[in-house]
Order: C-alpha cells, then sequence, then structure tokens
C-alpha cells in the first residue's frame, strides 16, 4: 500500500516502450520498404501481443488485508458526493492539461524536427523514441519520488512534473529552432515530465476518491484527459498552420502552467482523514 506510486508508475511505462519501439523501428521499415509494410508489421504485433496476453494473463489472488482499513483513505461514499468534489475536479483539469501537451508532443514532435529544425526522418523518428524514454523513467520515478522522498505527497510530484514540463515547452518556444545539441536533454526531460506524469495522477485520484468510489472516479477523470488527448494535437497541428511553431509550443508552455496552478488548490490531505 505504501508502495501503489511506483507500481502505477512502472505498470503505465508500457505505453512508452511501444512508443520507443515504434519510434525507432518503423521509419526505417518504411522508408525499406514502403508505409505499407510498417502498418502490416502493426497489425502483427498486435495479433501477436493479443494472443499471446490471453493465454498468459491470470487475474491475481483476492489477498486479505486486515491492516488495509487502517491505511487506505475513507474516500467518498457516494457518486453524488464524488461529483461535488472540488479537489476531484481539479485533478482532473490538471491531468486534461498535460494530457494536452504529451499528446502535442506525440503527434507532432518529428513534424518539428524534420520541417522546423531539418533533421532527418530518422533521426526525428528516434528523438521521439529518446523522448518515450524520458517518459519510461519519469513514471515510476515520479512513483518513486512520491513513494520515498515526499512522504506519499502526490501533489508535489505531480506539480513538479508539470513545471518541468513548462520550463521545457517555453525553452521551445523561444529557442527551439536554434537549440542545436541542446534539444536533446531539452526533450528528455520534456519526455520525463509530459509522459511521465500519468501514474501519479491515476494514484492521487485512487486516493482521493477511496476505495468505494475509485472505479467511477477513475472513469471521469480519465474523459477529462481524452479530451486533452484529443484536443492537443488538433490545437498544436492548427496553431502551427495559422501562426508557426513559435506559437504552438508556448500554448503547450500555458497548459503546462494550468497543470501546476490547479494542482496548487487540490486539499491532498482530504484522502488522509
Amino acid at each position: 500500500l505504501r508502495e501503489r506510486a511506483t507500481v502505477m508508475g512502472v505498470k503505465q511505462t508500457g505505453v512508452n516502450v511501444g512508443g520507443i519501439i515504434a519510434g525507432a523501428m518503423l521509419p526505417p521499415i518504411a522508408f525499406a520498404l514502403g508505409w505499407r509494410a510498417g502498418f502490416m508489421v502493426l497489425g502483427v504485433l498486435a495479433i501477436v501481443i493479443g494472443i499471446v496476453s490471453f493465454i498468459l494473463y491470470k487475474d491475481p489472488p483476492q489477498v486479505s488485508q486486515p491492516d488495509a482499513a487502517t491505511t487506505v483513505p475513507a474516500g467518498f461514499k457516494s457518486v453524488r458526493e464524488l461529483f461535488k468534489s472540488r479537489d476531484l475536479w481539479l485533478v482532473g483539469i490538471a491531468g486534461l492539461s498535460l494530457a494536452v501537451v504529451e499528446f502535442a508532443v506525440m503527434a507532432h514532435l518529428v513534424l518539428f524536427l524534420t520541417e522546423a529544425v531539418f533533421f532527418s526522418a530518422v533521426t526525428a523518428g528516434m528523438l521521439l523514441a529518446m523522448t518515450n524514454a524520458g517518459g519510461v523513467v519519469g513514471k515510476p520515478g515520479s512513483g518513486l519520488l512520491s513513494d520515498r522522498v515526499f512522504g506519499g505527497s502526490r501533489r508535489k510530484v505531480f506539480m513538479l512534473w508539470g513545471g518541468l514540463a513548462a520550463v521545457m515547452c517555453a525553452l521551445l518556444t523561444v529557442w527551439g529552432e536554434s537549440l542545436s545539441w541542446g534539444i536533446y536533454p531539452v526533450l528528455i526531460i520534456l519526455g520525463v515530465s509530459a509522459i511521465g506524469w500519468g501514474g501519479v495522477h491515476l494514484t492521487l485520484v485512487a486516493e482521493l476518491a477511496g476505495r468505494e468510489m475509485v472505479g467511477t472516479a477513475t472513469g471521469a477523470t480519465a474523459v477529462l484527459v481524452n479530451v486533452g488527448t484529443l484536443t492537443g494535437p488538433l490545437l498544436f497541428g492548427s496553431l502551427v498552420d495559422v501562426s508557426g511553431y513559435r506559437s504552438a509550443w508556448l500554448s503547450l508552455t500555458i497548459f503546462s502552467v494550468v497543470c501546476v496552478v490547479a494542482l496548487l488548490f487540490v486539499r491532498e490531505d482530504r484522502s488522509k482523514r
């Protein structure tokens, strides 16, 4: 129970491991064999993974924990009470904001690097993989910081990640096209922060909601996060078309700041009652 943020972060890294593999593997395949071959590889992998998961995955046994009542927060008792929670809505807004940043970066980073920085498509794909690798580090890393360094506080680590994302997006706004080799550490840190927040976010939602309402709360905040997932790439691309990459990166800076500001007003001690 005291390691749940770390475990959630480890689980969430699967998304980014897939991103690393795709970013490193698909551009060379597309250049060598054509884009249809790239999609064929993805389709075959999806089928294989589905079959392997179906065969090997087993639900874990239910383990009784007699002391769980003293270590799991009571949370909310009804859906109505849950949806009246200011804290839960603020955490949802924070997740929406960083989802805008994360998926805008994932959707447009390769285009930015090829069109504005003039990297080759293969190099840009490798940088996308490297950014995802930052997320692989950031998700369990945020959990470890929360569990071991910040005394179980999820909000503080979430705010730290949002602040780092804001700084990196601001650097790309001002110097993105002229950073040269400096773009490598910027993208790694951006990956750690803008991609590595998912585990600590889900843990915070679960602890605010409590055992009885954790499924409802997770689903409700997932709706908000998915709004950011859908609108982030559209917003970024529209701004690029209208006024260029600088304004697009500035919008991601603003969304990162919104995440931090929303979390400032979350009363995390409510989950400790």
